[in-house]
């Protein structure tokens, strides 16, 4: 399951701080399709 974190400023840094791994949208992406293949990075446990 994803679950975006929106917003802007510090309190992003205690939400990634939960996260195990981060999604990457390509730059000029808008949308992303319930479904849709996308590129992960792990985070170490």
């Amino acid at each position: 399951t994803v679950r975006p974190v929106g917003g802007s400023g510090s309190h992003l840094t205690g939400a990634l701080a939960h996260a195990d791994a981060l999604i990457v949208v390509p730059e000029h992406t808008t949308e992303i399709t319930p479904g849709a293949g996308v590129r992960r990075v792990r985070l170490a446990p």
